[in-house]
């Protein structure tokens, strides 16, 4: 995870243009402090690094975990300024509210 994050960085200093998707699967990588860990070093890399977080939907042969489907717990406060959310459309109610909170 290290080089994942070492890249992030060494991009955003070589003035790169870079976003992260993130798929957001229940029980795996949806917890509070995972989500606001990341956004932690988001913002410690740039507030404005676009991040989006997207729901796991079941399709296919790919049949379990259950779909995410209740929003993910989004540290809104930590001061990341463009997260989205997409591909659900409970994911997508949340929108602004989560954008009209930072």
């Amino acid at each position: 995870m290290q080089n994942v994050l070492d890249t992030i960085t060494m991009l955003y200093d070589r003035n790169f243009w870079l976003e992260i998707v993130m798929l957001i699967i229940t029980g795996f990588n949806d917890s509070d402090e995972e989500l606001k860990d990341i956004a932690e070093f988001l913002v410690s890399v740039s507030p404005d690094i676009p991040w989006h977080a997207t729901a796991f939907h079941q399709h296919y042969k790919m049949t379990t975990p259950d779909n995410t489907s209740a929003p993910p717990r989004l540290v809104t406060t930590q001061g990341c300024t463009m997260c989205t959310l997409g591909t659900s459309p409970v994911m997508s109610t949340v929108r602004a509210h989560l954008l009209s909170a930072i």
